[in-house]
């Protein structure tokens, strides 16, 4: 960075309409992965000038830029979103879109776009934020931790188990844009039976009906059940036979559904080579009779079966705001009368710190206070949890176990009597509702 640089003014504000071709710049610099030829970025720049006109106009997805001076020279996008935490739906923001101008790199821009980010969702009464991390490292320092794994299944056509019961009642029939409410509907309905699913707005079921895109639709008694959507992934440039499907989305509102789906997927056999599914849900094999991905053992006679990686990053940007949001939310009404205190503090450069105590009560919690008098002696135990922030994170949406954690040495656990009963009790409550599922790109 050269003294002129130095003594030029930056700011962060919302962009508009007219800061596009400098944000189109930025965004090609940023994922050059997705522009193969020059050609492309006309075809790029048009079709996000419709993305970002649609998103716009739609509450809750929107952008900011840090300028110096005029110069647009880094961007990221907010999308708002509610997110079904164990039947409860939570305010969460993900973070997208974050690129820096390959002119102005190593100057903290990124860092200073990610303190804007949460200054904004603090300022705005969300707890929660989340992200796909393009380095780990670096939002590990803000606090981010991991989520669940997705995994990769690519199964062939017939080793879905033929044994699961087929009912007649169902059909399957191409998705009509006149379908998109009703499907919308199921997805939303679905979501709320699905740990960390992010609800949908409508213009996210657009991209159902993308020419690349088939989608078919579960029907009983006119009433949509259920769908899929896939596309077809050339395996071959010079055998146009050998074809995989890889699922975009699966909904499903009963098991039979999901069986009648299963078995149209069986029947795609004779065209298809494999079945490519992505899922947080790593049981998905028990829908298989030979769930093997390839001929490769990964460890003495463990067969290959999927792959497997981190998608999103969550960080709780306010514990007590994270647990108001949760205020109606229960655990579990036959839980005893227990206090937790929960503190956090950063790594060794990032020094922020946070802390709440909370009262457990027949399932639900308060906020204990100085004004808040709580009878400990009624009270089945008083315990504290403290460690890292990225790291609680992960422990309270229920991505990593408590036991886990202990057992490495990573987060400090401290009870004042019954301390096994409590280990027992935080392990439950927060990891009973299983795989922590992504379902969203942004």
């Amino acid at each position: 960075m050269n003294l002129a640089q130095q003594n030029r003014v930056g700011n962060i504000r919302r962009l508009t309409i007219k800061d596009h071709d400098k944000l189109f710049t930025i965004l090609s610099q940023t994922f050059p992965g997705k522009i193969t030829f020059a050609g492309h970025y006309q075809v790029l720049k048009d079709y996000l000038s419709r993305d970002e006109e649609k998103a716009i106009s739609l509450e809750g997805i929107f952008s900011f830029g840090y300028f110096l001076d005029d110069e647009l020279i880094g961007t990221y996008r907010i999308h708002s979103y509610k997110m079904n935490y164990g039947g409860s739906l939570i305010p969460v923001w993900g973070l997208g879109g974050v690129g820096v101008s390959l002119l102005y790199k190593k100057m903290k821009i990124a860092h200073k776009l990610l303190q804007h980010f949460s200054q904004q969702a603090l300022d705005n009464n969300v707890s929660l934020t989340a992200l796909y991390p393009f380095n780990y490292e670096f939002y590990k320092y803000f606090g981010y931790g991991y989520g669940s794994l997705m995994h990769k299944f690519e199964v062939s056509p017939n080793s879905f188990d033929k044994s699961v019961f087929i009912t007649n009642e169902f059909q399957l029939r191409a998705a009509k844009p006149s379908d998109k409410e009703c499907m919308l509907i199921q997805y939303n309905s679905f979501v709320k039976k699905q740990h960390g699913f992010f609800m949908r707005q409508e213009i996210a079921m657009d991209e159902l009906f993308n020419a690349d895109r088939q989608s078919y639709v579960c029907i009983n008694n006119n009433k949509i059940n259920g769908y899929i959507t896939f596309k077809f992934v050339k395996l071959s440039q010079t055998n146009h036979f050998l074809n995989n499907i890889q699922i975009c989305d699966l909904v499903y509102e009963t098991p039979e559904v999901l069986h009648f789906i299963i078995a149209f997927l069986r029947k795609q056999a004779d065209q298809i080579k494999k079945i490519v599914y992505i899922t947080s849900d790593p049981n998905i094999i028990q829908l298989t009779q030979n769930p093997e991905a390839n001929d490769q053992l990964i460890y003495h006679a463990c067969h290959d079966n999927s792959r497997a990686g981190i998608a999103l990053m969550y960080k709780i940007t306010q514990l007590e705001r994270y647990f108001k949001n949760l205020r109606n939310h229960s655990f579990g009404d036959w839980l005893p009368k227990f206090t937790l205190q929960i503190k956090t503090f950063g790594n060794d450069a990032n020094k922020n710190t946070d802390s709440v105590h909370l009262l457990f009560e027949q399932g639900r919690t308060s906020i204990l206070s100085k004004d808040f008098e709580v009878d400990y002696k009624t009270c089945a135990f008083n315990c504290q949890i403290k460690g890292r922030m990225d790291l609680l994170a992960s422990l309270l949406l229920g991505s990593v176990s408590l036991g886990s954690l202990l057992q490495k040495g990573l987060i400090e656990f401290y009870a004042d009597m019954e301390v096994q009963m409590a280990q027992n009790i935080l392990q439950y409550i927060f990891s009973q509702y299983g795989e922590l599922g992504c379902n969203a790109e942004f």
